[in-house]
């Protein structure tokens, strides 16, 4: 399958990159090429027990902009810059598609993003499906859904391999409750307040590997509903100093 490539230069401050193709995740099954919806590219896995959903582009250069379907609809690749313009948080939160140069933008692609800490800070709604983010970059969410109203989209399958800071990711949000037991957290090393005041959340973390974890301090309130069978099992980090005294 041979996507549409397509060479126009991008005037914005965020965005001016000469533009390229993209290429979505495969693995070694038969697939079938789908259209969601929203409007970005995905392969659904042939086999039943199977599906991948990552929008990926790393192959491609920031700026990119890869056609979805027969439409002018577009996904842009974002960078950890670009992702925070003001018309990309408004794609997000509010769905608002934005149109630049004659292509109408609706979804994004973070390959690039190394940083989504305060991405989402305080939203009120994220209505963009971000289920498919490709995350296998990212290094820091701290604060990334803190003091959200309403999000409880299903982000379980995101790669979370080489994020080190947590830290109040879901500080304070709200509605969220999704299950997130297949993430790799082993880089982690900061969990502190990571989901104190998340008060509906009540799904199991206890099969993580926390042994990296060095803060997870007031990692859930006092009033958590969280099942305590369901909490990580962390270690306890113990630093000792020597003082050598001179002769």
């Amino acid at each position: 399958m041979k996507f549409t490539k397509i060479l126009v230069l991008l005037g914005s401050v965020f965005l001016g990159v000469i533009l390229s193709s993209c290429q979505s995740v495969k693995d070694a099954y038969d697939y079938t090429y789908n259209y969601a919806y929203n409007g970005y590219k995905s392969y659904t896995n042939n086999s039943p027990s199977t599906t991948k959903s990552t929008s990926e582009c790393s192959q491609d250069i920031v700026g990119s902009i890869i056609k979805n379907g027969y439409m002018n609809n577009y996904t842009l690749v974002v960078s950890d810059m670009s992702i925070r313009d003001g018309r990309v948080s408004n794609l997000l939160r509010k769905g608002e598609s934005f149109d630049y140069d004659g292509h109408i933008i609706n979804h994004i692609c973070t390959s690039h993003v190394t940083d989504m800490g305060h991405l989402f800070d305080g939203a009120k709604e994220i209505k963009l499906s971000i289920s498919d983010f490709d995350t296998s970059n990212v290094l820091d969410m701290s604060y990334m859904f803190a003091n959200t109203r309403s999000f409880n989209q299903p982000i379980g399958d995101w790669n979370t391999s080489k994020v080190n800071n947590m830290s109040h990711m879901f500080y304070r949000a709200r509605s969220f409750d999704q299950s997130l037991s297949n993430w790799n957290v082993l880089s982690v090393i900061d969990m502190s307040y990571m989901f104190a005041g998340a008060y509906h959340y009540n799904q199991p973390m206890n099969a993580w590997n926390v042994l990296n974890v060095v803060d997870h301090s007031h990692f859930i309130s006092a009033t958590s509903v969280l099942d305590p069978e369901f909490m990580p099992n962390f270690v306890e980090h113990v630093f000792s100093v020597s003082v050598v005294s001179g002769k």
